[in-house]
């Protein structure tokens, strides 16, 4: 009986998210030592900055975020360059929650199509945009990924879901949420709480 329970044991320990010390956000299980791997291998080379806390001006730093949504795609002024935004989160519980949008060009574009809304991402030293290009107190980035890795997938987000409610036109909500903390998002959870 003893090496059933070891072996329930363990195979429970495996289903298990892991805890992301760093950004306290519960990976789901699968390969979680391979992107411990990875975070523990940013660690070596830049400086963790939580995404509330992202720097204006700062050589060598790394975030992690989950990606909530991901723009259709647009063109620069001149139509040479196609680009999409993602918008990304921590994902914090309590309304504490911080996103930021991150504009993908280059090498980074092309490769934007295999990421999904609730992986979790590791932007590496993202430039700002300029203040015309992002709303009024809302934080942008740029990645290209020309001459250094930006944007990294980590994993998936185990506490990541989409809005279970309807605007008022029927439409089917599809913002990202912290599935552990609600089922609706800011935007629906009033009218949410007024059909209950």
């Amino acid at each position: 009986f003893g090496g059933r329970a070891a072996a329930a044991t363990a195979d429970s320990a495996r289903r298990q998210p892991w805890i992301c010390q760093l950004s306290g956000m519960r990976i789901e299980p699968g390969s979680h030592e391979e992107y411990a791997a990875e975070i523990s291998l940013l660690q070596s080379g830049w400086d963790f900055v939580p995404v509330h806390e992202l720097p204006a001006e700062q050589k060598h730093w790394f975030t992690l975020a989950v990606l909530l949504k991901k723009s259709q795609v647009f063109f620069t002024d001149n139509r040479e360059k196609p680009y999409v935004i993602f918008t990304l989160s921590d994902l914090k519980p309590g309304g504490a929650a911080t996103t930021v949008s991150v504009f993908l060009f280059g090498t980074a574009f092309h490769r934007a199509f295999k990421t999904q809304p609730g992986d979790v991402l590791a932007l590496i030293n993202a430039k700002r945009v300029p203040p015309r290009a992002a709303a009024e107190g809302a934080c942008a980035l740029s990645v290209d990924n020309a001459k250094q890795r930006q944007l990294v997938r980590v994993g998936r987000a185990a506490d990541f879901g989409v809005c279970k409610g309807t605007h008022a036109r029927g439409g089917v909500c599809t913002a990202g949420i912290n599935s552990a903390e609600c089922a609706h998002c800011e935007r629906c959870a009033p009218c949410a709480a007024a059909g209950d």
